[in-house]
């Protein structure tokens, strides 16, 4: 259920209620009818008239004109069913409140003449005048034709106001160019359709208001870099800009070509080379339209938000930050934060047990299945650098490792910026992760650079397809992370370190 129709769902509710308060209250004895129960009816008419009206409004803004038609709402008339009962309830019980009050004392000839203008219309008329909740209108020509449609809606055909209360209305929702325009107007019955007039004439410009509506379209910024904040601005500055046009009688059926070549050029490359690939499924015949564009920008902007939002939090440092690495807390359960406190035997046993690959460290495979071009960088072999042994495995090769400290404490910060092989990962802050890779191999653990993020909470990912270029060389890769597939070129991926 979206959200107008659950308001509509509760416009009915308060009927039903206004219906059972009119229809009890002429059931009522005489005998009941006292000062206090007729205006606890009142306050009680007076909350869920307000209520009503508020939810009215906003129906008003969630629904477009073309489409009203449509909904029961609008085609039954529930507004004005509701108005009715409810203005000659009010009517009712306020004569029955007269009867039972003093009558009022003389006032002064002023305030005499302004009551009876006020009482011309009917009996609806209040002690106090119904709060209409109406967006003020400044003088903005954009903001016009909805301060337009919401006036008439509420006030303008709202026979149960007289010309009198429909100006107070008018006045208290304008402010700036437009209240100037109308600050000599004198509140009378007979100044309100010349007040009315006045503002459309000044205001009700179509030509400028549709110049106005293209300038915003079409001056939109051109995008820097991906993002879903960007891109969902984007799409919803362009859809209100259309149906704002369509608003105005502004035929837009056959712009599609027009406004797809508008929007995407104000792509960023990114977002661009994404779209350039959603339409390479078309045939060469077939033009883009406007409903392709805003699937696609929809499902990019939704994307890029699970992403954000999956996004490894940074670890949190108490003290500043001066000169000092990022550390692990030991509570992190990653296989390879264990090596820290181990001997180099006990690694070569602890990547045995946990089946992980000699060379790589990463599970699923072994080493002779290891697709990583990389080997020890002591002795050149085919198996990692922190596994490397100056002896064969061995009794004495305990001895050798535990009276060698200095290769234990070299090699723990690198253990130390180890995450879990699957899943996002939590690094030391180095300019180690600016390093650029001239060619990644198929399987090598990587980094997707993100210049909004630091290093810490880049997302780490492995490759799994690459693409060569016409000169064989091979520029782009797709990466396999645990939110999906991402393309990128190779300026925006870094080699984990071996």
């Amino acid at each position: 259920m979206s959200e107008y129709e659950e308001i509509i769902s509760q416009q009915q509710d308060i009927l039903m209620i206004i219906s059972k308060t009119q229809i009890n209250t002429k059931k009522c004895p005489k005998v009941r009818l006292t000062q206090g129960y007729i205006k606890t009816r009142l306050e009680g008419l007076e909350s869920n008239w307000r209520t009503f009206r508020e939810n009215h409004l906003n129906i008003l803004k969630a629904t477009q004109k073309v489409e009203r038609s449509t909904i029961d709402y609008f085609s039954e008339e529930l507004y004005e069913q509701c108005e009715d009962i409810y203005v000659n309830l009010v009517a009712d019980l306020e004569d029955e409140l007269l009867k039972l009050t003093k009558p009022a004392p003389e006032h002064s000839e002023n305030s005499h003449q302004l009551e009876q203008e006020c009482n011309t219309s009917n009996h609806a008329s209040h002690f106090k005048l119904p709060a209409i909740n109406i967006p003020t209108f400044s003088g903005d020509y954009n903001d016009w034709n909805s301060f337009h449609d919401l006036f008439v809606s509420l006030i303008h055909q709202n026979h149960s106001l007289s010309d009198v209360q429909k100006l107070h209305y008018l006045k208290t929702s304008i402010t700036g160019e437009a209240e100037q325009l109308l600050k000599n107007v004198q509140i009378t019955n007979a100044n309100y359709d010349k007040a009315w007039c006045t503002l459309k004439k000044r205001f009700d410009n179509k030509r400028l208001i549709v110049h106005n509506i293209l300038h915003r379209l079409v001056a939109q910024k051109k995008l820097q870099i991906e993002s879903a904040k960007s891109l969902k601005s984007l799409l919803d500055i362009t859809m209100e800009c259309l149906n704002s046009l369509k608003n105005l009688d502004v035929s837009t059926d056959s712009w599609d070509p027009l406004i797809v070549f508008l929007i995407t050029q104000k792509f960023d490359n990114d977002s661009l080379r994404q779209w350039e690939e959603e339409l390479s499924q078309l045939e060469s015949s077939e033009l883009p339209t406007m409903a392709m564009l805003e699937k696609f920008l929809s499902k990019r902007f939704k994307v890029l938000e699970m992403i954000q939002n999956n996004a490894a939090k940074p670890v949190t440092i108490k003290e500043p930050m001066k000169s000092k690495a990022f550390h692990i807390s030991s509570e992190i359960k990653c296989p390879f934060c264990k090596f820290s406190k181990l001997d180099v035997s006990k690694r070569y046993e602890f990547v045995k047990d946990k089946l992980l690959c000699f060379n790589c460290l990463a599970p699923g495979h072994s080493v002779m299945l290891c697709k990583q071009s990389t080997s020890c960088r002591r002795c050149g072999k085919k198996h990692h650098s922190l596994l490397h042994l100056s002896s064969p495995l061995g009794p004495s090769s305990k001895t050798e490792t535990s009276s060698n400290p200095t290769e234990s404490k070299n090699i723990e910060p690198t253990i130390t910026s180890h995450l879990a092989t699957r899943g996002q990962m939590t690094l030391m802050a180095t300019a180690l992760w600016n390093h650029q890779s001239k060619d990644f191999s198929i399987g090598q653990l990587v980094l997707i650079k993100d210049p909004r993020l630091p290093p810490a909470e880049w997302i780490m990912g492995r490759i799994v397809q690459g693409y060569p270029g016409s000169d064989h060389l091979t520029r782009t890769y797709d990466i396999q992370t645990k939110s999906g597939i991402f393309r990128r070129s190779i300026t925006k991926i870094c080699p984990l370190p071996n």
